[in-house]
């Protein structure tokens, strides 16, 4: 992307998030429809946003031993709000409390992604990846390893939808932020996209690297659908760039996480995550080059290989 301003603005969000997103005010930045949460896009029943779960009967902070949604999955975070390793470590599907919940929205330790960012975000324009998603340096906190930072969010479209956005991107070489979410369980295996190109939040700034500081994970509030909450795989230092793996994996102190996990929700569906990396049938000159400059560097971007075969 070239730059073509150097104007700031105030508030990319236009109030919808708590915390103003900071950034240069053009056609890049203020091209686009912004959603906090995912939405119905084309190709998805409308039935898989309604309400789904019956919710807890706690009052106040809901009690792990008595919970309701608990007894699903468990305690996905600690008291304060982050990820524990657990979670992470084996995987462990994550339900948070909804609407039709009785605990205190405010209080409850099992309410997070819902409440969407806390951190001053900013977008910038990087040298050779157009623009990026950072840590605003100002009076603020680092962000804590483990800690949530945003969603990434857009419309949810059908896979038809999907292979056609993915087509046309491939086709005019524009830039595709498409993510698609496998789901597997038995013999099954579920997708899910995720497309924030038109109507998107913030997320759809942040660039990919091969050793990223954040992770995807697929968290589920008031109905199946996921949402894709980005959390800290370590902490993060002010003005420094927020960068996650687009095929899903991370590599944390030579761990490779991948997300995989069986579930059975409230809803009588028998479902697991994961998010995979996918091979390439394109020749390497071809595909998108990776300019994240870490180490480990694969030298291309990641690719899913399925939306394009016909």
């Amino acid at each position: 992307m070239m730059r073509d301003a150097t104007f700031t603005c105030g508030d990319l969000s236009n109030g919808i998030e708590i915390v103003p997103i900071v950034g240069p005010l053009c056609e890049d930045t203020i091209g686009f429809s912004y959603i906090k949460t995912n939405i119905p896009g084309p190709g998805v029943n409308l039935q898989d946003f309604e309400e789904q779960y019956a919710g807890c009967s706690c009052k106040g902070i809901c009690n792990p031993v008595s919970c309701q949604c608990l007894q699903y999955f468990g305690m996905a975070y600690d008291s304060s709000g982050k990820l524990k390793s657990k979670t992470i470590k084996y995987s462990k599907p994550v339900l948070e409390c909804g609407n039709h919940c009785q605990c205190d929205s405010k209080l409850c330790v099992n309410r997070v992604v819902q409440h969407g960012i806390t951190k001053k975000l900013e977008v910038f324009h990087t040298e050779s990846k157009g623009y990026g998603l950072r840590l605003r340096n100002c009076l603020q906190e680092n962000i804590i390893c483990h800690s949530f930072v945003c969603e990434y969010a857009g419309e949810v479209v059908g896979e038809n939808e999907a292979r056609s956005r993915m087509q046309k991107t491939e086709t005019t070489g524009s830039d595709n932020y498409l993510i698609v979410l496998k789901e597997f369980v038995s013999n099954k295996t579920l997708f899910t996209y995720i497309d924030p190109h038109k109507i998107g939040n913030i997320a759809r700034f942040i660039n990919h690297s091969c050793d990223p500081n954040l992770i995807m994970v697929p968290v589920r509030v008031n109905h199946s659908i996921p949402r894709l909450a980005l959390f800290a795989c370590r902490d993060i230092t002010l003005n420094e760039e927020l960068t996650f793996n687009y095929s899903g994996i991370t590599l944390t102190s030579k761990t490779l996480i991948t997300h995989d996990a069986e579930v059975n929700p409230c809803d009588e569906r028998s479902i697991s995550k994961q998010i995979k990396e996918q091979s390439c049938f394109l020749e390497k000159k071809q595909r998108k080059q990776c300019h994240c400059g870490s180490n480990n560097c694969s030298g291309f971007l990641p690719f899913e290989e399925q939306l394009l075969c016909v």
